[in-house]
């Protein structure tokens, strides 16, 4: 990119936009195809083509999600799990050890376990409300540093248990309120009946 923005707005407006613009358009228009003219391309990756994620519209996606986030580039993908895959196949690499929180995505999950392997990746699951799990855990091909403050897990089933337990009165609470609210909604409605 060769223009630095400071404002989110004029980030979100101007950044990745083509110099020429395409018809005089301020936002690049969207363009609604799969198919794109061959311009001479000269290796693979170069052709416009929908699943490279190259067409113009993806070019100006990840260039203004890259200004966004001060970055020196930006990748959109498919689905978060296309996501996570192509980060974690990126950053790591053959003999590296992975440390991650015990309550995963199922896909994510499914992938640490069913397929790190065979790419010579292990891995190890640790306690997201024990801090210590990440020491004891931790090895040489591991890496040294988080890159990401991990996420809050869901509460354990012990924790559920008792939420359970103690949230009786609070439904009961909530369904009393939701009796009043009715029966007052059906005064009013009964009253503006009886008007002439």
């Amino acid at each position: 990119m060769s223009k630095q923005f400071n404002r989110v707005e004029t980030k979100l407006i101007h950044a990745g936009e083509p110099v020429p613009r395409v018809e005089g358009a301020v936002v690049l228009p969207v363009f609604q195809t799969a198919m794109y003219e061959y311009g001479g391309e000269s290796t693979y990756d170069a052709i416009r083509y929908i699943r490279l994620n190259n067409t113009p519209n993806h070019l100006a996606l990840h260039q203004k999600l890259a200004a966004l986030e001060n970055a020196e580039a930006a990748l959109v993908t498919a689905s978060g799990m296309a996501a996570i895959s192509t980060t974690l196949l990126t950053v790591l690499s053959v003999g590296d050890h992975l440390l991650a929180q015990d309550c995963l995505y199922g896909g994510t999950h499914d992938l640490i376990t069913r397929d790190f392997a065979s790419f010579g990746l292990s891995f190890d699951f640790i306690d997201a409300d024990d801090p210590d799990t990440w020491k004891r855990k931790l090895r040489p091909g591991s890496p040294k540093r988080r890159r990401r403050r991990p996420r809050p897990c869901p509460p354990k089933a012990h924790r559920l248990a008792r939420k359970r337990s103690l949230s009786g009165s609070g439904r009961r609470r909530r369904r009393e309120r939701h009796r009043q609210r009715r029966r007052h909604l059906g005064r009013q409605s009964r009253q503006q009946r009886s008007r002439p």
